[in-house]
């Protein structure tokens, strides 16, 4: 298993052990307690992020396409998101699913982008042109 595919084994598990703990939640919870609504958005979020890093998951075994796959969605989400906000704008309107859908994808490809830049450069450490070695 090479450093991509290992990060998106142990992101997917992460992911799914959330969902678990959610879902266990959501069951102790009584019928029709407010609270419940909060959970049942997060385990929408969750099930989201799942099916997007699966979809990631495919293109990891090579570094640079991954990379470049989670940076292109990320701006997709980015523009989606952007005309949620001007459509809310434009009908003075609460903020909808998309507007919702839209954030959450954009907050969860930052951050994946981030999580697994560092984990790649932990795994091949590039030196730089300079011959600086990067952190450990």
């Amino acid at each position: 298993m090479n450093a991509g595919q290992l990060f998106f084994a142990h992101e997917l598990a992460r992911i799914d052990a959330d969902i678990a703990r959610l879902e266990k939640s959501l069951n102790e919870y009584a019928p029709g307690d407010p609270r419940a609504e909060g959970q049942r958005a997060l385990l929408h979020v969750q099930r989201q992020n799942r099916a997007l890093a699966a979809e990631l998951a495919a293109y990891a075994d090579d570094p640079v396409r991954v990379q470049m796959e989670c940076r292109l969605r990320y701006m997709k989400a980015a523009r989606q998101h952007a005309h949620a906000v001007q459509n809310r704008r434009a009908n003075h309107a609460a903020c909808s699913d998309q507007w919702w859908d839209t954030l959450a994808e954009e907050q969860y490809l930052s951050d994946l982008i981030s999580r697994l830049s560092a984990w790649l450069l932990r795994q091949h450490p590039t030196p730089s042109p300079n011959g600086h070695k990067p952190p450990a």
